[in-house]
């Protein structure tokens, strides 16, 4: 067997997601939740232990992972595009844009209230790309808010 050096990414601990699951939330979160708590925990820290190297996109995450799993000498290495592959087409309208998974610690329910009032004024659209167990919710925020048609 060969001895090869473990680079480990933790895009998220979850547990952070977990906490912003209120008490009345659906089966799904709840799981979500308890799995966060207990497995995701156990598995993070076995990772951790067999790596030479753990990154995380971001300082938040790194944070995370030191007060909840006491991880030290994390590496923060954000997220990048490689624009000499990637470069941005030809573009219609005005709007927003966020790609992603539509959950809990996005601040999504806070960006559409953010900008409703200027959806409201601007021919502007807010453009949410991704899924989760938010898009119900989200939806339904819009809708709140009286910007369904620009979300």
């Amino acid at each position: 067997m060969i001895d090869l050096p473990i680079i480990s990414t933790i895009h998220s601990s979850m547990l952070g997601n977990a906490l912003n699951i209120d008490d009345h939330a659906d089966c799904y979160s709840l799981g979500f939740n308890a799995m966060a708590r207990t497995l995701t925990a156990s598995l993070l820290k076995k990772t951790y232990r067999h790596s030479r190297t753990v990154t995380t996109v971001s300082n938040p995450v790194a944070k995370e992972l030191h007060s909840w799993l006491g991880f030290t000498n994390i590496n923060v290495v954000g997220n990048g595009v490689d624009t000499l592959r990637f470069s941005p087409g030809s573009r219609s309208g005005n709007y927003l844009l966020y790609t992603g998974r539509l959950s809990h610690g996005k601040g999504l329910l806070d960006l559409i209230e953010a900008v409703a009032p200027i959806l409201r004024k601007r021919p502007i659209k807010l453009k949410l790309c991704g899924d989760g167990e938010l898009r119900n919710e989200l939806e339904k925020a819009a809708e709140h808010y009286g910007v369904r048609d620009s979300v």
